[in-house]
């Protein structure tokens, strides 16, 4: 049995380089024939010598197609060997259980062809201004860390790569696995860790979101929430920032974290006023 670790990157050689030091078979404790690693480019490139090639001579350097986070997955899908596919974000980090606890998995479980790992944050949260996408009890199956059977991924056509960004295309992905009834299971020790960041550029952020959220409900738009329930929605976001987290992290980065609430907000009443087409677009 083998499986491939795809890991799409684009202009990310310092957070791969990291990520890829995770893999390394010692740290692993897996032969060669057990899994590959596939890193997919999606960077312009040139005809020179790629230094990942010298310094990581053990994985297999594609160039994407340059058209997005989604696209590029499904190119590195296209080009593995492996049985299963493991999709890994370059900015996680594997911890050593993590392909012992896939192969567990699927030994254990051989009914189902999805599996789920979870995503941990490196220390706790010290700012309002920092974020990390943290997946400790699943039902997400977020795109920075989970398993498929490659046959099944390949049928149901990978990715869908109207997603321009990095934002909702495992949603939907999430949305055909259920129209298939197709289940998938939470792998705890499938554990990677996901270092702290800096919040987006608000604009950036607003744009990614509405753009990608357009997407989403043109292809599902029974899933477009209601006026009434984004409102719902953007008091419990407000209420919990201000009386749970800003307190908590005794207001630390909060003016930029107000910023991004205010983003949200206006994302939210965008999304539910049915205009995030037109603003998404500007």
């Amino acid at each position: 049995m083998l499986l491939s670790i795809i890991i799409p990157t684009f202009k990310r050689r310092e957070t791969l380089s990291v990520c890829l030091d995770h893999l390394a078979r010692e740290m692993q404790k897996h032969s060669p024939d057990v899994f590959e690693v596939i890193v997919t480019d999606d960077a312009p490139g040139d005809d020179s010598p790629d230094p990942l090639s010298r310094d990581y001579p053990w994985v297999v350097l594609n160039r994407g197609p340059q058209k997005g986070p989604a696209s590029n997955r499904n190119s590195g899908a296209k080009s593995a060997r492996g049985e299963w596919l493991i999709f890994l974000d370059d900015d996680c980090l594997p911890q050593p259980t993590f392909l012992s606890a896939y192969i567990e998995a699927i030994h254990k479980n051989p009914d189902y062809f999805v599996f789920e790992g979870s995503t941990l944050a490196e220390r706790p949260r010290m700012r309002l201004d920092e974020e990390a996408p943290i997946n400790d009890q699943g039902g997400y199956l977020w795109s920075c860390n989970f398993l498929i059977k490659r046959k099944l991924f390949l049928e149901m056509g990978g990715f869908c790569e109207s997603y321009p960004y990095a934002c909702m295309e495992d949603v939907d992905f999430r949305e055909q696995l259920k129209k298939r009834e197709l289940k998938f299971l939470f792998v705890p020790k499938a554990s990677v860790v996901h270092p702290w960041r800096p919040l987006a550029p608000d604009d950036m952020y607003l744009k990614m979101r509405l753009i990608s959220h357009e997407v989403y409900y043109d292809r599902y738009p029974l899933r477009r929430p209601s006026f009434y329930w984004s409102c719902k929605s953007i008091l419990r976001r407000w209420l919990l920032a201000l009386f749970v987290e800003a307190p908590g992290l005794k207001f630390r980065g909060f003016w930029r974290y107000f910023a991004r609430q205010s983003t949200v907000t206006k994302c939210q009443l965008l999304i539910g006023l049915g205009l995030s087409r037109k603003k998404g677009r500007n």
